[in-house]
Parts: C-alpha cells; structure tokens; sequence
C-alpha cells in the first residue's frame, strides 16, 4: 500500500515538473523519497532472520 502511494506522489511530481510547478515538485519529491526510506527501513525489519545451528543442513 505503502508503494502504491509513493508511485502516485512521483506521479504527480512529474506532472508537477512538466507544468513547471517548482515548489510543488519539490513537495512531492521530499514526500515521495521520505516513503521511499521508511518502506525500506520497514521492509528490512519485517524480514524474519532464521539462525542457524552449526551442523544443521541447509535444505
């Protein structure tokens, strides 16, 4: 869901750009690339680390 509304910001940021909205594209560039970095921060958390004992097989 998170991705989905970072594409829809950059969206507008290049519609922004092509009707040469500067300070609009600035705003939804810094909104854009702030999600961007809490999806990645979230993402890397969410992802489950399985230990593994010596000796154990890999399969």
């Amino acid at each position: 869901m998170l991705r989905a509304l970072i594409a829809f910001l950059l969206v507008f940021c290049l519609l922004s750009l092509v009707v040469q909205l500067d300070g609009m594209v600035r705003l939804f560039g810094a909104i854009a690339l702030a999600l961007l970095a809490v999806d990645s921060i979230v993402h890397s958390v969410k992802t489950p680390r399985t230990p593994r004992m010596r000796g154990e097989p890999l399969g």
